[in-house]
């Protein structure tokens, strides 16, 4: 008998959903690693640095899949000056350059970010923190290190593009 991976990711999605909303953020997120580099994406099979940010708020109900740089600037508002106590907070890595966020790495442990990078079809992976920020230093990125704001959030919520069908049927939006 074929196994209902529908009626199974519920399941896991409603164990997940006892945890504190942060890890319920990190778990999610981590759910991503060794997926490939998709551009557009953020599914379980592919994601881009925006959509691993977008899929757990997705995951837990809230509507919103935007660039890294919207991230940047209207939902992880909170500049952090000394990240410690991550277990308590949603934080990414945001690259930028110019005055735009080109790319983010969703922070998901002491040390531990995720890394969306392509070419597409490539790995997405559990990275040290500071290699990963080193490697974007040396390519003229600057960095800064971001809060989510659960405020801005609820205020952006609805706003998407590209967002995989996949969840929304998942969700009851479709």
């Amino acid at each position: 008998m074929p196994m209902n991976l529908s009626k199974l990711f519920t399941e896991y999605l409603r164990k997940v959903q006892t945890l504190p909303i942060p890890a319920q953020h990190r778990h999610l997120t981590m759910m991503l690693a060794d997926s490939t580099y998709q551009w557009g994406k953020e599914n379980l099979i592919g994601t881009d640095c925006s959509g691993s940010l977008s899929w757990p708020l997705l995951c837990m109900g809230h509507t919103i899949r935007v660039t890294a740089d919207e991230f940047y600037k209207k939902i992880y508002i909170h500049h952090v000056h000394h990240p410690a106590r991550f277990e308590h907070r949603v934080m990414a890595v945001f690259c930028i350059k110019g005055s735009k966020a080109t790319h983010v790495m969703p922070i998901i442990g002491e040390n531990v970010v995720l890394d969306a990078e392509g070419p597409v079809g490539s790995n997405v992976l559990l990275k040290d923190a500071n290699g990963a920020i080193d490697g974007r230093i040396r390519r003229g990125y600057s960095i800064d290190v971001r809060e989510l704001d659960w405020d801005q959030v609820h205020a952006h919520e609805g706003q998407a593009w590209g967002v995989d069908d996949l969840i929304l049927h998942m969700r009851g939006l479709l």
